[in-house]
């Protein structure tokens, strides 16, 4: 009768909550690390892929700028010339010439 009306259970009452107490702590142990993971670099694992894409749009868009530096530099330098040629009565042709190429 003792066992049906459930003395055993009761008589491990003590165990239970002890069981209880410990999972408890290991949820609280087990929260404080995912915690740590959420704040630290694991944020930065889930967007490693678009980093790296960020990283090689960047790389191009330098690469861009500096060609058009570039390209704005040699396109003067080439007014200069041709007006230099001009200036310089070398004649019409050569002139010429060169604007076509």
């Amino acid at each position: 009768m003792f066992r049906a009306e459930g003395g055993e259970l009761y008589l491990r009452r003590k165990d239970l909550e002890n069981d209880l107490d410990a999972l408890k702590a290991e949820k609280r142990d087990i929260e404080g690390q995912f915690h740590d993971l959420i704040a630290g670099p694991l944020p930065l694992l889930l967007v490693e892929d678009l980093l790296g894409e960020v990283e090689n749009l960047a790389r191009h868009e330098t690469e861009v700028r500096r060609a058009r530096t570039l390209l704005d530099a040699l396109e003067a330098r080439d007014k200069q010339v041709l007006a230099v040629l001009q200036t310089e009565k070398l004649g019409e042709k050569p002139t010429r010439k060169m604007c076509e190429s």
